[in-house]
């Protein structure tokens, strides 16, 4: 019995990687045209907050996912805002709504924080991330 309960648990942990193995690819050209497009029709990618106090909800909130670099384990556990800089492209009411109700993406999910933290934290992570995570090359 035991030994049937190791080999079911390898199998479910297998079975859960299968999805994380997939290393986040380069975004289409298509996609990156898209993404220079936005910015370039007033997409707004200000600092909605104090990025200082976005460090530390960051520290408490994100950093497990995403990092302290940013890179979500190369997109393995959480969005990698170095490598796939069609994430910080886009406007702040875009990832204001992903950060409040979350996101779903195959096997990875982003929890929603709405209830976690106030529309001012939501407000200040953002913040630290653009100003951390926003301008660095892959």
């Amino acid at each position: 019995m035991k030994r049937f309960m190791l080999i079911l648990l390898a199998l479910l942990v297998s079975g859960s990687l299968i999805g994380c193995k997939k290393k986040a690819s380069a975004p289409a050209p298509a996609t990156r045209k898209v993404a220079k497009r936005a910015i370039a029709k007033n997409v707004d990618t200000s600092l909605p907050g104090d990025p200082v106090a976005g460090a530390k909800i960051y520290a408490r909130i994100c950093l497990a996912c995403h990092g302290a670099n940013g890179r979500g384990n190369g997109g393995m556990t959480a969005a990698d805002f170095i490598k796939d800089t069609s994430r910080l492209a886009k406007d702040n009411k875009v990832l204001l709504n992903s950060i409040a109700n979350g996101i779903k993406n195959g096997m990875r999910v982003m929890p929603a924080q709405k209830g976690v933290l106030s529309k001012k934290e939501m407000k200040d992570a953002l913040s630290y991330i653009r100003k951390t995570f926003g301008k660095k090359k892959k």
